[in-house]
């Protein structure tokens, strides 16, 4: 119920209600939100006061308006700072979710010249490749490509690469200190669509990532393509003069 004598505005209060129901899971992603008539009469507000209550909502990525449908629950984009340096199993479990994944295929190969020029290997060097699907709450949100030099962890398996290998560097006496990434949007492939669930026109976000370990060496070269709709990416700026 909304206290109408609170020196919170009641579109606030509005806002809070719904979000928490949103959060808790009694509004589910796709769910229609029931009229403005039957909202406005529900918590005995003006259409107005229920408007600046939605417009936050959708604001903050909770709701979005669709032409000839109405207010429907929107999927919460993921969100990816990129000045803290954190597996794909660390991030979704911060976020109260529950990380999975499934091995497309694990395989040795020799250096390629891309792998050369990203890990610092030769062409004869043994490369560990892993193509898998990341998963937040069973929704596939990222396919991943993953390279590792087979000297560096040459005890990792397919069964590790089903969970966290950031954890499995750093059980392995390895210290994770620094990553170069690079981000680009494309068009997803047929394969991306596949398995990502999406379609030829959904755009996708490409990120490139080289892991170093504390003495500069390369152990990590990735590759995901994740779904636009799901990931933002976020970057804090500094002014080095200050």
């Amino acid at each position: 119920m909304l206290n109408k004598s609170s020196v919170i505005p009641l579109y606030v209060q509005i806002k809070e209600i719904l979000e928490k129901e949103i959060v808790e899971g009694i509004l589910k992603p796709g769910d229609a939100l029931p009229t403005e008539k039957e909202l406005t009469v529900r918590f005995s507000v003006s259409r107005m006061t229920l408007r600046q209550a939605l417009n936050a909502l959708i604001e903050d990525g909770y709701l979005v308006r669709l032409k000839g449908i109405g207010t429907i629950v929107q999927e919460r984009k993921l969100n990816q700072t990129l000045t803290t340096l954190r597996s794909f199993t660390e991030d979704i479990k911060s976020r109260g979710m529950t990380p999975s994944t499934k091995i497309l295929s694990f395989k040795k190969q020799k250096g390629t010249k891309d792998a050369v020029e990203k890990l610092g290997i030769k062409l004869k060097d043994d490369v560990l490749v892993t193509k898998r699907i990341r998963f937040a709450d069973k929704h596939p949100i990222s396919l991943e490509t993953n390279y590792v030099p087979q000297t560096l962890l040459p005890t990792l398996t397919e069964t590790v690469m089903e969970s966290s290998l950031h954890q499995f560097i750093k059980e392995s006496g390895l210290r994770l200190v620094k990553a170069k990434t690079k981000i680009e949007a494309a068009m997803p492939s047929i394969e991306e669509q596949q398995h990502l669930n999406i379609t030829d026109k959904d755009p996708v976000l490409v990120v490139e990532r080289i892991t170093f370990l504390d003495d500069g060496t390369p152990i990590e070269w990735s590759v995901s393509v994740n779904r636009a709709d799901r990931y933002t990416f976020t970057a804090e700026l500094y002014d080095p003069s200050v």
